[in-house]
């Protein structure tokens, strides 16, 4: 009995391909291979090839970009005309800096001066009103001294003009100092009852051949020692009353002196 052969026994490529070409396939399929096999071998050979052996190609010129170079030869007197061109134009700048600092300091200087004699009126006014006992009275005015206080100690003592108001500053925590120590003195008066009953009043007039008083024999120079009279002292004190309001007993004295003869003259000549 005949034995049965393998189609491929070897198993090599040769054997393959012949037997392929039986089926037909091997009309197409070995021009393939030839022809990778042809690009290898070309591959090869290329690399091996140095850069020496290689061809010469001309290397294209590198384009620059913007306006292209000119080759002319170099003129030093526009040079120098443009470096003074610069230095005009630098020193030009410079003085237009210049000016505008001694403009901004000669408006800074002059806005200081301002406020130094502003601050002055402000700083007697308020000193005034504290001395004459016009910060608390329940009015306009008093609340509208209260918020000038407020907002000048509040300008008056600003970081930025510190070096330069310094005086004022000084003035101003004076000020304060003895505004608080007054505090401690001030008399506050609370809301009055108004009157409804007619005060009492004898119709009598005063007995004749009585001399009349005479308030202006009183001499109060007499007993004025250091702001003081013999019975207690009367020291010049600030108060919200509207009588005693940084006053003392001998100007209220004065006041009534004058009153009595105000009204003496226009009852003798009635």
């Amino acid at each position: 009995m005949n034995s049965i052969r393998p189609p491929f026994l070897n198993g090599s490529d040769d054997e393959i391909v012949q037997t392929g070409k039986a089926f037909g396939y091997g009309n197409w399929l070995q021009p393939i291979i030839n022809a990778n096999d042809a690009t290898g071998q070309v591959t090869d050979e290329a690399s091996k090839v140095t850069p020496l052996e290689s061809p010469s190609a001309p290397v294209p010129a590198r384009r620059g970009r913007g306006r292209p170079r000119v080759a002319r030869p170099r003129d030093e007197s526009a040079i120098e005309k443009r470096r003074a061109q610069v230095r005009e134009a630098q020193r030009a700048y410079q003085k237009r800096k210049d000016s505008v600092n001694v403009t901004e300091k000669r408006r800074v200087d002059v806005l200081l001066q301002l406020l130094s004699d502003l601050s002055t009126d402000v700083e007697a006014l308020l000193g005034a009103a504290s001395t004459g006992g016009n910060m608390y009275r329940d009015d306009t005015v008093s609340k509208c001294i209260q918020g000038l206080w407020s907002t000048y100690d509040t300008v008056i003592n600003n970081d930025e003009v510190k070096p330069e108001l310094r005086l004022l500053q000084v003035k101003n925590s004076r000020r304060l100092v003895d505004h608080q120590a007054n505090a401690n003195l001030r008399i506050v008066f609370g809301a009055r009852e108004p009157v409804s009953d007619p005060l009492d009043v004898d119709p009598t007039p005063p007995e004749k051949g009585l001399t009349p008083f005479d308030p202006s024999a009183v001499n109060f120079e007499l007993v004025r020692f250091e702001e003081t009279t013999v019975m207690s002292s009367f020291q010049r004190t600030g108060t919200a009353d509207r009588y005693m309001a940084g006053r003392n007993i001998f100007d209220i004295c004065k006041e009534r002196q004058a009153a009595m003869k105000e009204a003496d003259r226009r009852l003798a000549e009635g």
